[in-house]
């Protein structure tokens, strides 16, 4: 394998990208049953800096669309964004612009939803569940602590506002 990043979608195809870097990523799985209870589809979510490589399209896309869902999820991303900008919130990142569409019958999930989400880079590194927790405790407060702070600012200038 070259520079490229391969996965596998189901074992039913390869499409490759040439990743950049991995800014994160996060699942959250549901059994039928909770989807039956209406809590929503299973949802993946990744964040990468990266751009396709050409002529490596996903194979069998009738296997891949009965995945798809009725109606678009709510990301809670793109909600956060919406609430921060409804409270001129100025300590997170702008965000640019996002579009939610249903999938051609040749992309990932035919008839899915896809979300896309574009916001400004920032300076600093994203804070990642997993590393997180292996921090020294020390740390961590640190970080709880200027959360606090910060949330707390920011609690206290929207609620002024409105």
């Amino acid at each position: 394998m070259d520079s490229s990043m391969e996965y596998l979608t189901d074992l039913e195809g390869t499409q490759k990208w040439i990743r950049l870097e991995k800014l994160g990523e996060e699942s959250s799985r549901l059994t039928k049953e909770d989807t039956a209870a209406e809590l929503g589809p299973s949802d993946t979510s990744g964040k990468f800096l990266c751009r396709p490589a050409t002529g490596t399209e996903t194979k069998k896309a009738a296997i891949r669309a009965r995945q798809a869902v009725d109606t678009p999820p709510d990301h809670p991303e793109l909600i956060a964004f919406r609430t921060f900008i409804k409270l001129d919130c100025d300590v997170v990142p702008r965000l640019l612009g996002y579009q939610q569409r249903q999938q051609d019958h040749d992309e990932g999930v035919p008839g899915g939803y896809i979300t896309y989400i574009l916001w400004e880079k920032v300076a600093g590194e994203s804070l990642n569940l997993t590393e997180f927790w292996r921090l020294p405790f020390a740390d961590r407060k640190a970080i709880r602590d200027k959360f606090r702070q910060v949330y707390t600012y920011e609690y206290l200038v929207t609620t002024a506002k409105h």
